[in-house]
């Protein structure tokens, strides 16, 4: 596994890269923590709520929209010890149910 570098703008997991968590609004820039609301467009222009609100949730860059930046509770060393969702799952369906599946 790769060490994330604050540097990089795309970190990686195991070889998958993940969402670059900037550290402050590319508008004012206000300091964001983590766990701090933020706004984000496709391309990872990341704002504060405040300017966001204020650009009416479009980005000023590529005007795409501005949707709530999700929260990192742990980082990259603690997130590789999880079963990542991105890997396959076999699922199964139990005799004398109406298509419920469930994991393997």
């Amino acid at each position: 596994m790769q060490e994330p570098r604050d540097d990089n703008p795309h970190p990686t997991v195991e070889g998958t890269a993940v969402l670059g968590m900037k550290k402050c609004c590319e508008m004012c820039g206000l300091v964001l923590h983590h766990e701090s609301d933020a706004a984000i467009c496709s391309y990872e222009c990341t704002f504060c709520v405040g300017c966001a609100t204020r650009m009416d949730n479009r980005c000023p860059n590529c005007a795409g929209e501005l949707c709530p930046r999700p929260r990192r509770s742990t980082g990259a060393v603690q997130i590789a010890r999880r079963a990542p969702a991105r890997l396959r799952r076999h699922l199964f369906k139990r005799p004398g149910t109406r298509g419920v599946a469930e994991e393997t």
